[in-house]
């Protein structure tokens, strides 16, 4: 590796913690139920409150 490759660790691990880990830790509690299972129930959930809609469409 050469030198100036090396000034990108700390970004990578950077964006690795505050970036990715959380996007992927968002996706696995969405696809999570109570009991720990995997589940869609979140995601129905989600799409049928009107509630939860309109945080992302004004109507």
């Amino acid at each position: 590796m050469s030198k100036r490759s090396n000034w990108a660790i700390p970004y990578l691990i950077f964006l690795v913690i505050f970036v990715a880990l959380p996007l992927i830790l968002i996706v696995v509690y969405a696809f999570q139920g109570q009991n720990g299972g995997f589940t869609f129930e979140n995601i129905t959930k989600f799409f049928t409150d009107g509630d939860a809609l309109n945080t992302f469409a004004v109507r």
